[in-house]
């Protein structure tokens, strides 16, 4: 088999997708099977995955116009027309000498009419929670989503939950679809106080000293109810084991960023923004729990990664958590203010509680591996490309 990769998505640091992509070339490449990997950027093949300096965008005035035209697209629904048609079309042409290759769109894209595709469908809350998107990625990810329905030869999922909603909402042939499982980086285990003193002084966080939510700050996250959650602790527990927010700002974030001002003047919030990838693994490793209450997850590898720094899990029953989570965590309704209060003092406060979730959150991370991600991309792959030397 012969395979082009969409590496658009990888960008240093790596991060969510970007890392993804990467990790999964890097093992697919070591199978006896594959022929040849080639490796496709901005509608134009790439020489080296591992070249920083490929992987920039061009700074160039002669740069590619589709570059220009993505900057439009959160304010004009014609730009996001213009996108799609030239985005197809030119990456159509510059892939019609490619078609025994199978090429993977590995963040929801395909080109159109390539004769072998497969696709990576992260999630689809575009679809069933489009109100915690702007209307215009909205209109975009919808029509490029479904044009990906409609080239692939198979689809592959995060999660079993995914696709099961590919086939519910969209009749989908089960058969089409399959299910790679994610995993996270080995930086992401325990860590002893030592280790991680210099990079918790520098945040003046205290070692198993508070609680940790990483991710966007954007009302998909549920963070509305994160914040109620912890202002309804008793003082002693919150005040003891402040709750420290890590992520970028996201859509819609003014609410939410005025609660986190308000916990911050009382003393029990901490945002930090975005911090620095290599700081993430000591500050999993330092939290006394993980809160993850979030309304839809296409994986959740915040999970992950909190379980194997062998930290405990307060997450969400919703969507693909309870998958990633296992029997390891305790799950919340995110609804129920009162749901996710108990289960985090629980967290913090029961120490029984703690050690076993500890143990077995560990043992639940190594379920999980990049490896087995590969293992199971690469049935999928030979499904699409069977389906088209039997075509």
């Amino acid at each position: 088999m012969k395979l082009i990769f969409s590496v658009d998505p990888v960008k240093f640091p790596l991060t969510g997708i970007g890392r993804y992509t990467y990790e999964l070339i890097k093992h697919i490449e070591k199978y006896d099977d594959i022929s040849d990997v080639k490796y496709y950027k901005n509608n134009r093949f790439i020489e080296d995955i591992e070249n920083k300096n490929d992987l920039k965008e061009e700074q160039s005035p002669k740069k590619n116009l589709l570059l220009d035209v993505k900057k439009f697209i959160a304010k004009s629904q014609l730009a996001v027309d213009i996108y799609r048609k030239l985005n197809g079309r030119v990456s159509t042409d510059g892939l019609e000498d490619f078609g025994d290759y199978i090429f993977h769109g590995t963040n929801f894209y395909l080109p159109k009419n390539h004769r072998r595709s497969v696709v990576t469908i992260h999630d689809i809350s575009v679809f069933t929670m489009p109100h915690y998107h702007p209307k215009e990625r909205v209109n975009y990810l919808q029509k490029e989503i479904l044009q990906s329905f409609d080239v692939a030869t198979n689809i592959i999922t995060d999660c079993h939950y995914v696709k099961e909603e590919l086939i519910s909402r969209f009749g989908l042939p089960k058969d089409k679809i399959g299910t790679a499982y994610l995993a996270c980086e080995e930086a992401f285990r325990p860590r002893d106080e030592r280790e991680i003193k210099d990079c918790l002084d520098r945040y003046q966080l205290a070692y198993k000293g508070f609680s940790l939510y990483t991710g966007t700050i954007e009302p998909r996250k549920n963070l509305a109810n994160l914040l109620d959650a912890y202002k309804a602790l008793p003082d002693r527990v919150k005040q003891a084991f402040p709750l420290v927010l890590v992520g970028y700002k996201g859509w819609n974030n003014a609410p939410i960023m005025q609660r986190i001002a308000d916990g911050e003047q009382e003393g029990w919030v901490r945002y930090l923004g975005y911090v620095p990838e290599g700081d993430l693994p000591s500050l999993f490793a330092g939290a006394r729990l993980f809160t993850f209450p979030s309304h839809y997850e296409g994986f959740g590898l915040p999970v992950l990664e909190a379980m194997a720094s062998g930290t405990p899990v307060v997450t969400s029953e919703r969507s693909s958590l309870p998958e990633v989570g296992g029997d390891a965590v305790a799950y919340v309704d995110p609804d129920d203010i009162g749901d996710i209060a108990q289960k985090i003092e629980l967290g913090l406060m029961d120490d029984e509680w703690q050690k076993q979730a500890i143990l077995s959150g560990l043992q639940q991370a190594q379920k999980f591996s990049w490896k087995r991600c590969a293992q199971e991309t690469m049935q999928i792959y030979r499904k699409a490309h069977l389906a088209h030397d039997k075509s």
